[in-house]
């Protein structure tokens, strides 16, 4: 889930990223030590040599610790963070539950994302990943940081601060979510709205795989809306999904759950991950991708993709619960 509007502590941390930036540079003899897209949404697809500061550490390693430094000042005398480039993980814990949290959570997932998606660009900025342990504590926090009050119950992610907000009391799958925006945001920024939700959908249920290289997804929740929908022929064909899907309004459940069992489609017909790669680098006049969709499934016409994914769809056997 993408959040959008900035209250005042969030223009503060936004502050802080930037400032922490301008200060590491403070002392450069030239300003091209900057590199170029470096306050973007999106870092250099170019290989570079790792910026350093007037200390001779990198630009990155400075930011997530003045980041870290502010968040934890920010979350009271419970806050700790901890810097492990790109991320900054912070929460209402001990700095070891905060260190098993990135090892066990953040890290596996991340590093798999990586192996088979986002492999042209790595995070030049921080990440903020808040990781709370009950839902009255995420919701406090999210209410005290940022002014949030209507926000998922399992977490969700402020694009403009490349910060997350974690629920853990419901379980990771927000954080693998919510992870998939923003690692995305460096490798992918462009992506339309299907894919972005699709993807990171697809990952809040699934398995690591043994040999750490991609996220097997799972069946869960969203199964139930999408063959509801299904067997009420009410599931927008597969062209106009990618063009009209509904993530913001009242059929917002429904846009996800389509989203994510099409990504579930392709990833079990062997086709996800190279269409994500095709998709990136060579996206060509279509911004949905809805061309490079069908060439993925070569030999069959939209009718035929549209009437397998349903009844695949219908095939599945939902969770006993959520």
């Amino acid at each position: 889930m993408l959040a959008g509007d900035l209250g005042p502590k969030a223009w503060a941390l936004f502050g802080v990223r930037v400032a922490s930036l301008a200060a590491a540079l403070a002392g450069t003899a030239a300003f091209g030590l900057l590199p170029e897209g470096l306050f973007s949404l999106r870092a250099s697809s170019t290989a570079v040599s790792t910026p350093l500061s007037a200390t001779g550490e990198p630009l990155l390693d400075d930011a997530c610790r003045e980041t870290a430094d502010w968040i934890a000042r920010q979350l009271g005398p419970r806050g700790r963070a901890i810097v492990r480039p790109p991320f900054v993980v912070a929460g209402l814990t001990s700095e070891a539950e905060l260190d098993a949290w990135h090892r066990d959570l953040v890290a596996p997932a991340a590093r798999a994302m990586a192996a088979e998606y986002f492999d042209r660009a790595t995070p030049d900025e921080p990440i903020t990943v808040l990781l709370l342990s009950s839902d009255k504590d995420y919701r406090s926090s999210a209410r005290a940081l940022f002014g949030d009050e209507d926000v998922s119950s399992f977490g969700y992610y402020r694009p403009h601060l490349r910060t997350i907000l974690v629920n853990l009391g419901r379980g990771s799958s927000g954080l693998r979510h919510e992870l998939t925006h923003a690692l995305m945001a460096f490798d992918f920024p462009a992506a339309p709205e299907w894919l972005n939700e699709g993807l990171a959908s697809l990952h809040e249920d699934g398995q690591v795989r043994p040999d750490g290289a991609g996220i097997d997804g799972a069946v869960n929740w969203r199964l139930e809306l999408l063959q509801e929908a299904a067997g009420r022929g009410r599931l927008l064909t597969l062209p106009d999904f990618f063009r009209e899907g509904d993530f913001q309004g009242s059929g917002k459940g429904l846009g996800y759950a389509q989203a994510r069992y099409f990504c579930l489609y392709m990833q079990r017909r062997g086709v996800l991950r190279e269409f994500y790669r095709r998709f990136r680098d060579e996206p060509g006049d279509d911004p949905t991708g809805a061309a490079l969709v069908a060439a993925a499934f070569s030999g069959r016409c939209w009718g035929e993709i549209d009437a397998d994914f349903c009844a695949w769809t219908m095939s599945l056997s939902a969770p006993a619960s959520r």
